[in-house]
């Protein structure tokens, strides 16, 4: 029997994307939102260490881009979902993120 199934489908509680039958890893887009799946194919939500890049997903696994608030401090992520460091303009002001992405007021 040839299992071709592609989508989204939940295995041990956590989400996974198959195409073809095969479960993907690293990033895949679905739609206009992109996710991001670990070497067992599980999709991972917040803080995500990809090379020497940081990203941030949401509870839904999308990853997010601009502004991104905890209730300690803020980050921001370009359009391409890789959280910012040091001085960076956004929109014409400048503004200066530590090391790990914090924005330093």
């Amino acid at each position: 029997m040839e299992f071709d199934y592609s989508g989204w489908k939940v295995l041990k509680g956590k989400w996974h994307f198959f195409y073809n039958g095969f479960v993907k890893k690293g990033w895949i887009q679905d739609g206009h939102a992109w996710y991001y799946l670990n070497d067992d194919g599980e999709m991972q939500t917040g803080w995500i260490k990809d090379g020497e890049g940081e990203y941030f997903s949401n509870s839904r696994g999308v990853m997010q881009t601009g502004w991104i608030c905890d209730c300690e401090t803020s980050y921001y992520a370009n359009k391409n979902g890789l959280i910012q460091k040091g001085k960076v303009t956004i929109q014409g002001k400048l503004y200066n993120f530590s090391e790990d992405g914090k924005l330093i007021l």
